[in-house]
């Protein structure tokens, strides 16, 4: 069994990983790890890696430049030593450009390049991933499309999404097709390899562990049935568990910035592998 304890120091707010519809958000953050193996603490300074996250900012003309490097304090290989740049520019017809390449100073063998378009008027965003070798030159990864609109099926408001992906590597097409309205929501994804679907239902005020809850199901032709409860606590805390018979088990609780997360492979429903973790974020 292995225990995790994780505290991290955040000065600013984190930049999430590629939303197209999401706002990029300036990120000066400070981050300390300490890890517990075991039930014991590492040896020494072994306790401590410190990761230093820092970004800056300038413009050219109607180019606004982001850069910045994510750096771990440790000698150990293999640790995190990361350069970035980010540039956006927006048209005249509303569309938002943003190019962003990463590069890991650990290898400099290759630079991972992100292109994504977005056009909130129309809630449409493309999105391009491909890396520049130094052998190799140009590999694109992947192209996809993401279209969103507003639906009132049966009388109920609803938003239904549209994405459509094409992985170069093996040539496979795949499509995505998402539903949620206040209490239910349908999520069907098709590629020529897979097929799923996921329905998941919004309960209300019936009883503890019940009420504001949402249950869900994957049903897919390749895996098992996994299953999955989701439920607001309150402001500031929330409940998340999933399952699959034969596979893992998974459980997430938040609370006022503490979150307390365990999982475990199975056999059967037997653990037979658990990993728990705890952390605390604390934000200026």
């Amino acid at each position: 069994m292995k225990f995790y304890l994780v505290l991290s120091l955040l000065i600013g707010s984190a930049t999430a990983r590629r939303n197209p519809f999401t706002v990029f958000k300036r990120a000066k953050q400070l981050r300390f790890l300490l890890s517990v193996k075991d039930g014991s603490f590492l040896d020494g300074a072994e306790s401590l890696e410190p990761t230093l996250d820092w970004e800056n900012d300038t413009e050219f003309g109607d180019v606004t430049v982001r850069y910045g490097v994510k750096a771990a304090a440790t000698t150990k290989e293999g640790a995190v030593r990361t350069a970035w740049a980010k540039a956006t520019t927006e048209t005249d017809e509303g569309w938002v450009i943003t190019g962003k390449g990463d590069l890991d100073l650990n290898d400099r063998s290759s630079v991972d390049l992100e292109l994504d378009i977005l056009n909130t008027e129309l809630d449409t965003s493309i999105g391009i991933d491909a890396s520049l070798e130094r052998e190799g030159g140009l590999d694109v990864k992947f192209a996809e499309i993401h279209r969103k609109s507003e639906t009132n099926i049966f009388d109920q408001p609803g938003k239904l999404d549209l994405k459509a992906r094409y992985t170069f590597e093996d040539s496979k097409a795949e499509v995505e097709i998402d539903y949620e309205s206040d209490a239910t929501s349908a999520e069907m994804v098709a590629s020529a390899d897979e097929k799923s679907l996921k329905l998941s239902r919004r309960v209300g005020d019936i009883m503890p562990f019940i009420r504001n809850a949402k249950y869900s199901v994957t049903v897919s032709d390749k895996e098992d049935n996994k299953y999955e409860y989701e439920r607001v606590i309150d402001e500031d805390g929330t409940l998340k568990a999933s399952f699959i018979v034969n596979e893992r088990a998974e459980i997430e609780w938040k609370d006022n910035g503490w979150v307390a997360s365990a999982s475990s492979d199975l056999d059967g429903i037997k653990p037979t592998s658990p990993d728990i973790h705890v952390k605390k974020e604390v934000t200026f």
